[in-house]
């Protein structure tokens, strides 16, 4: 029984020597070694918004990231509406904005994982305050802020409508 546990756990043997091969089980505990790593560091990381969802009476963006689904509440997307006009029913206009941002590369932190259910939980907001700290409000080695009018900067399109284009500037 003893050798016979042994094959089984034993790596895969390759044609070429001294080489390996990943299970895809190996795989998949490295990218959520990687996740997990990422959370503890804090670290903006980027993914491609992929849908928009209601949850319990709010909206959430997903996102995908290293092929696992990431749920951003719109609260934590910075979306910058205000809470004092009318904009009709509020989840529509979230739902319509975060819509309008299908497919867009937006930056985010992750804030919380579930080890049993490998559920993940992010912020935009997070990312976004921290990268408007390092590019708007902390000056270069010359006293000089990065940005500041005039200067040719790039931009990120995040969404596009008839009559409003969201673009993120860092």
């Amino acid at each position: 029984m003893e050798k016979e546990l042994n094959r089984n756990t034993s790596p895969i043997l390759t044609i070429e020597v001294k080489n390996t091969v990943e299970t895809p089980e190996m795989q998949e505990e490295a990218l959520w070694y990687a996740i997990q790593s990422e959370y503890h560091a804090r670290r903006i990381v980027t993914g491609i918004l992929s849908g928009v969802e209601r949850l319990d009476k709010q909206v959430v963006a997903v996102v995908y990231y290293k092929s696992y689904r990431v749920i951003i509440p719109a609260s934590e997307m910075m979306l910058g509406l205000n809470k004092d006009a009318h904009y009709g029913d509020m989840l529509l206009r979230q739902e319509k904005i975060i819509g309008n941002m299908l497919g867009a590369e937006i930056d985010f932190v992750i804030q919380g994982i579930d080890l049993d259910t490998k559920s993940i939980v992010a912020s935009r907001r997070a990312a976004m305050l921290r990268k408007r700290q390092t590019f708007y409000l902390d000056p270069d080695k010359n006293g000089e802020y990065l940005i500041y009018e005039g200067r040719l900067v790039q931009a990120r399109v995040v969404a596009a409508a008839e009559k409003v284009i969201r673009v993120e500037v860092f």
